[in-house]
């Protein structure tokens, strides 16, 4: 073997296990050699280039053109590195270079069939980057289906990460993520540990995309976990990028800092410049999940300027978004505007299928007039398969443009619409954003005649007559209806005097109380009706209808599915705890931890029944919400550690594992005996 064909054999090596740096160096000196190696080192040469080294135009053409040279003798390796040139073109922004490329490589490769399919899927890529859905889909297809050949995986498994990629550009996650989890299905059928990190990786990406969170988090954890066992650190960087990602959507401040600990610990080593931008990417959206605006607008400044300096200008409109919205947030306006206006020049030379949406939201954050309008149609959109934390923040920064324009109760029904997107995606903290808005309406009772009332209290105090929101002054009449909720709908007239004025008289109290009732049924019509001494409020409540749906989940034999419908139907409701503008008024204690206890009884409700059927995932899913609304209790952490380890699940096990032993820390408590029992059983499982 040449010295030549040895470099490229040691450089392919060095590229599969993430060593960037070696590639490389082992790619220097390599003038002189015979075609045939030349031809093999450019193709490592065009796949470094792909993870990020160097600028993307100019490596393009540097590729391309030595690719051409070599056509004559080695036309096959030089139709793949056209190919890969095409893909640095599209990370140029020139789709119509892309196809030149293709046009080439596709006359090159014409005679030999795996390589007319790689070509065929760069070309699906250029072909989604035009907004060609069904052309791109229609080259895709055999790709999205099974592979019967064991000896064909390999060669499979090498295209998935571009028609990932390409199912990315389409928005159709949810393709995609069935995709990955195939093919680390088919990975581990065959035993192909060198590919299962880059595969695991891509499932936890196309996961988190979907807005499948707990997914995406366990399989970055295994990633991680199997890269440093293989030594891939690009993988384990990758993982750690992924993780974090997840955390960030969740605002888990201390885990998102530890995973990103982890991957830039690496990422030198890598030579990844890809890798340190998904990092960046992390720590913005950090900083919009906990309103670390600078910290989220100095974390999206990194990201420009370094995909500016690689040429990647496709990736850049991707994350511009993002970056205006912290901009705005910031109170940083104008910087925010010259954003916009680099968006909008970039999408009129070459637009994206997603990336008018993106901008229709940015406007809707910017514009003087019109703004309305183009958050009408940055949500309208939005395609079904879009995840639902998306959507959500659409809606959400739709409700705080109105808020700040005074218009309250729009804002409110804005923010609602939020954060049921949010409550679907498990994004609590983004979710209690939403419900501080719709907590703050203000106006007075409006009038409304012949309408039955419903009244909200989970998650905000809120009144709705046909389905729509009623403005709220948040005064007496307010606060009686309050109690009627509280008080299961009917109240002694005494009772109800004594918690609206605590120590006043009883005639002065029943005078007072005799005025309130007039208002409110001036206001609202005859909702209030007096059976003797006792007040019973005739009118819908969100309370009410909780108890009810949640009695009959929790009572249903375990496995009827009426148990779980009616669970889900019940924790719609709960948008949130009961009145939580008035949490240390004392009236409302004891409704508040009761609906608070039903709550959790029916997320462990659903974990029991998604256990028992065998999906430990989905299990572990609604464990995550009852350890979000009671953090401190470590029942649940050890409830999920235990399914997670029972499924193989052995990282995301010693994480949730490390969370509850964090729990015990910051109670300045020693661990349970449960705590450690486990941790005993999962060091007797993990390899040393």
């Amino acid at each position: 073997m040449s010295q030549a064909h040895r470099a490229a054999t040691l450089a392919r090596q060095a590229l599969a296990a993430g060593d960037l740096a070696r590639a490389d160096h082992l790619l220097t000196d390599t003038s002189g050699t015979d075609a045939v190696a030349r031809a093999g080192l450019l193709r490592v040469r065009a796949q470094l280039a792909l993870s990020g080294s160097g600028n993307a135009l100019v490596q393009c053409r540097a590729i391309s053109a030595e690719a051409t040279e070599l056509a004559a003798e080695c036309p096959l390796p030089a139709a793949l590195s056209l190919a890969d040139a095409a893909s640095l073109a599209l990370c140029g922004h020139e789709p119509q270079l892309a196809l030149t490329l293709l046009s080439r490589a596709g006359e090159l490769a014409a005679d030999e069939p795996e390589a007319t399919r790689y070509v065929s899927l760069v070309h699906a890529l250029v072909q989604a980057f035009l907004g060609n859905a069904d052309g791109a889909l229609a080259t895709l297809k055999p790709i999205l289906e099974p592979v019967e050949r064991a000896e064909a995986i390999g060669d499979w498994l090498q295209h998935v990460r571009a028609t990932a990629l390409t199912l990315g550009v389409l928005e159709r996650y949810d393709l995609c993520q069935q995709l990955t989890r195939r093919a680390v299905t088919a990975a581990r059928d065959v035993g192909s540990t060198g590919f299962l990190p880059l595969l695991l990786n891509l499932q936890s990406n196309a996961a988190f995309l979907a807005g499948d969170h707990a997914t995406a988090l366990l399989a970055a954890l295994e990633a991680q976990d199997l890269a440093e066992a293989t030594g891939q650190a690009a993988m384990v960087a990758f993982g750690s990028c992924c993780a974090a990602l997840v955390e960030a959507v969740r605002g888990h401040d201390a885990s998102v800092k530890r995973h990103l600990a982890r991957a830039r610990a690496g990422i030198p080593d890598t030579g990844m410049e890809v890798l340190v931008t998904m990092s960046d990417v992390a720590e913005g959206l950090l900083g919009l999940s906990t309103e670390d605006v600078e910290g989220s607008v100095a974390a999206y400044q990194r990201v420009e300027e370094r995909l500016a300096r690689i040429g990647n200008r496709s990736s850049v409109l991707q994350w511009r978004a993002d970056q205006i919205e912290a901009l705005w947030r910031a109170d940083r306006r104008h910087e925010a505007g010259v954003r916009l206006a680099a968006f909008d020049e970039q999408l009129r030379q070459s637009p994206l299928p997603w990336s008018s949406r993106l901008a229709a939201k940015c406007h809707g954050l910017l514009d003087a007039e019109g703004w309305t309008a183009q958050f009408e149609a940055a949500v309208a959109a939005h395609p079904p398969v879009l995840p639902a934390f998306e959507r959500g923040r659409a809606y959400l920064l739709w409700a705080e443009r109105l808020n700040a324009q005074g218009r309250a109760g729009e804002a409110a029904t804005r923010a609602a619409e939020a954060g049921k997107c949010f409550d679907d995606c498990g994004a609590v903290i983004w979710s209690r954003r939403a419900r501080q808005i719709c907590d703050g309406r203000a106006a007075g009772l409006t009038p409304q005649s012949g309408v039955a009332l419903r009244v909200r209290t989970l998650g905000d105090f809120a009144l709705e007559q046909h389905g729509r929101p009623l403005p709220i002054k948040h005064g007496v009449p307010a606060q009686a209806l309050k109690l009627f909720v509280a008080f299961g709908g009917q109240i002694h007239l005494e009772q109800l005097a004594e918690a609206l004025w605590p120590g006043v008289p009883a005639d002065e109290g029943r005078a007072r109380l005799r005025n309130v009732v007039a208002r409110i049924r001036s206001q609202l019509g005859p909702v209030l009706r007096r059976d003797a001494d006792v007040l019973v409020l005739d009118a819908d409540t969100d309370v009410r209808e909780f108890e009810r749906l949640a009695q009959m989940a929790l009572t249903a034999a375990r496995g009827d599915p009426s148990a779980t419908e009616r669970a889900v139907e019940a924790l719609r409701l709960y948008c949130g705890e009961f009145l939580p503008a008035d949490r240390y008024n004392p009236a409302m204690v004891a409704t508040r931890e009761r609906l608070h206890r039903i709550f959790l009884a029916l997320l462990d409700r659903l974990a029991d029944e998604s256990a028992h059927r065998g999906d430990p995932v989905e299990a572990v899913r609604w464990l995550e919400r009852g350890i979000a609304a009671e953090r401190y209790d470590d029942t649940r952490h050890l409830r999920a550690a235990d399914l997670l380890l029972a499924s193989g699940h052995h990282p995301a096990a010693v994480e949730m594992l490390n969370r509850a032993r964090q729990v015990a820390v910051e109670l300045d408590v020693s661990p349970s005996p449960r705590l450690l029992e486990m941790e005993c059983r999962l060091r007797r499982r993990l390899p040393d």
